[in-house]
């Protein structure tokens, strides 16, 4: 059986939309996502899975950043992380595209934003949260 491979979408501009702003609602900035990323991959490790695939963006860096906070432990990290191939718009359908890219490649994947749950995005895709019911969807 082959490693599985497990992507990750973390797109910069969820999780400070003007709905969250106004109703005075969580909002994530760019640190706590990618201390969130940070925390899924040491668990994606420690479940021993090598293979990771994220979506690019230009804003943060969000999961270069989580990934480099690993490899100064003192054992290093056996994940290998690498982007998708694909343009970077910075708009919310860089995260739709991932999931579609995510999805013809078979693999898992942990989505941080609010999109996580738009069934027309995800083509059968699983995802988790820590605000996901056991189905994956909020």
């Amino acid at each position: 059986m082959s490693q599985p491979l497990v992507g990750i979408i973390a797109n910069p501009a969820s999780g400070r939309d003007i709905r969250r702003l106004v109703a005075y609602g969580t909002v994530f900035d760019n640190n706590e996502k990618m201390a969130i990323v940070r925390r899924v991959l040491l668990g994606l490790e420690a479940v021993g899975i090598t293979q990771v695939a994220y979506m690019p963006e230009r804003e943060f860096g969000i999961l270069p950043r989580a990934i480099n906070g690993l490899t100064g432990r003192k054992q290093g990290s056996t994940l290998q992380a690498f982007p998708l191939s694909m343009p970077v718009l910075a708009t919310s359908a860089d995260s739709t595209r991932a999931a579609q890219m995510l999805a013809s490649m078979d693999a898992l994947h942990h989505h941080t934003g609010r999109r996580r749950h738009k069934p027309c995005c995800c083509q059968g895709v699983w995802h988790c949260s820590p605000h996901a019911d056991f189905n994956g969807h909020k």
